[in-house]
């Protein structure tokens, strides 16, 4: 999540994106927005949103803060699938555990691998600029 500091509110940019368009007054009010403009130049940070044409427009170094924060998060995220997968790989572990356990590791692994592949996702964004 990019971090907004202070009430500092944004412009968002749009290309060729009718739903943008048509929608303006209430998507500058839901996102508390300072202005939404058409754009042929996007700049700042794509939005992931599958078939939208958008972009907050944020200065170079909160891009670049934003993108710090995820790649340490990614690198957390890693650490821990990694210990997970550890821990499973443990047969002392899986045999002896509380099956109840052994299964909620199961789910935090996945849970870890969802959150890789979404800050994976998000980079990739960014990197597309």
């Amino acid at each position: 999540m990019l971090n907004c500091q202070g009430n500092k509110k944004y412009r968002l940019l749009y290309g060729n994106d009718s739903l943008i368009a048509d929608n303006q007054d209430t998507i500058k009010h839901l996102m508390r927005l300072e202005a939404i403009e058409h754009t042929d130049q996007p700049r700042g940070l794509r939005l992931a949103a599958a078939n939208r044409e958008a972009w907050l427009d944020i200065d170079s170094e909160t891009l670049y803060q934003h993108q710090e924060n995820l790649e340490m998060r990614l690198a957390e995220a890693r650490q821990k699938l990694a210990g997970l997968k550890k821990r499973l790989e443990n047969p002392t572990y899986v045999e002896k555990a509380p099956a109840h356990l052994v299964e909620e590791t199961r789910e935090q692994l996945a849970e870890q691998e969802k959150i890789i592949t979404r800050l994976v996702s998000e980079l990739e964004v960014i990197s597309l600029k």
